[in-house]
This record gives structure tokens, C-alpha cells and sequence, in this order.
């Protein structure tokens, strides 16, 4: 059991990671096509700036994207529109949230589809496959996981932080 959890969740962690390259670089991407000065600062930016922005919206996405997983994973939900839908809602938030082009909260909405498709692709289309005890285990990490997210990064956000 231990190692079904631990590989569902390594291909989870994995998967989430490469969705989040998908998104910071395609947002890198659309700041070269901006003309509120924010594109100048990507144009003469780097590899690193990429990276920079892939890392706000890895750490920020974390808490809806693990709750979105969770559910999946306990539901069994294995639809490509499930994943797509999530990401696009997440997307539009973090769009609104980050001060940026006025653009960006419709980028996100499109780049969910894309980062929630690669998702599906690589681990939401076997969700909730495994044993149910395996599967409940995961969830109930994913779970755990959100809510330290939450913690960490919205808390503070919102102005309500415990530390």
C-alpha cells in the first residue's frame, strides 16, 4: 500500500509541476507581446524570469489544485473536462489576483484548459484506480496538503495568517 501511495503521489507531484512549466512559461511568453512595460522587463529578462514566474504560480495554485486532486482522486473522476474546467476557474482567479496586463485574467482562463488537459493527460485520467484504501489515503494527503496551503500562502494573502 505504501508504495502504490507514494508512486500515485510522486506522478501527482510530477504532473503538477510540468502543468505549472506550461503556465509560468506561456505567461513568460505573453509578457513579450505586452505594452504596459511589464514586456520590456520580460524581454530583457531571462531563462530565470521564466522560472520565477512558473514558481508564483506552482506555490499559489497549490491549495485549489491539491483540493481539485483530492476530490478527483476520492471521487474517482477521470473526465478531461473536470481537470480543464478546475484549471480554467483557477486560472481566471490567480489572473485577478496578480496585478499584471488587464489581459491576464483571460490568459488564465485559457491557460487552465491547457495546464488542467496536461494534468488529466498524465495523472488525472487514472484517478482513483487503485484500491480504496490507496485511493482514500492519497486524497486524504492531498487534503492535508491543501489545507497547509492554505496556511502558507492564502491565509497571509487574505490578510488572515495564523503565524
Amino acid at each position: 500500500m505504501i508504495v502504490a501511495v507514494s508512486g500515485r503521489l510522486l506522478r501527482i507531484a510530477a504532473t503538477y509541476q510540468i502543468a505549472s512549466l506550461f503556465t509560468g512559461y506561456m505567461v513568460y511568453g505573453s509578457l513579450f507581446f505586452d505594452d504596459s512595460g511589464m514586456g520590456r522587463d520580460a524581454q530583457s529578462g531571462n531563462f530565470g524570469f521564466g522560472l520565477m514566474i512558473t514558481f508564483f504560480i506552482a506555490v499559489f495554485a497549490a491549495t485549489p489544485a491539491a483540493l481539485t486532486v483530492a476530490v478527483g482522486e476520492i471521487r474517482s473522476w477521470r473526465m478531461w473536462w473536470y481537470y480543464s474546467l478546475a484549471g480554467s476557474l483557477i486560472g481566471l482567479v490567480l489572473g485577478f489576483m496578480f496585478k499584471g496586463p488587464a489581459f491576464f485574467p483571460y490568459l488564465g482562463l485559457v491557460l487552465g484548459v491547457g495546464s488542467g488537459g496536461i494534468y488529466w493527460k498524465l495523472a488525472g485520467s487514472v484517478a482513483g484506480l487503485a484500491d480504496d484504501p490507496p485511493r482514500r489515503v492519497v486524497a486524504l494527503i492531498m487534503f492535508a496538503l491543501a489545507a497547509f496551503g492554505f496556511l502558507w500562502t492564502w491565509s497571509a494573502w487574505l490578510g488572515l495568517s495564523p503565524f
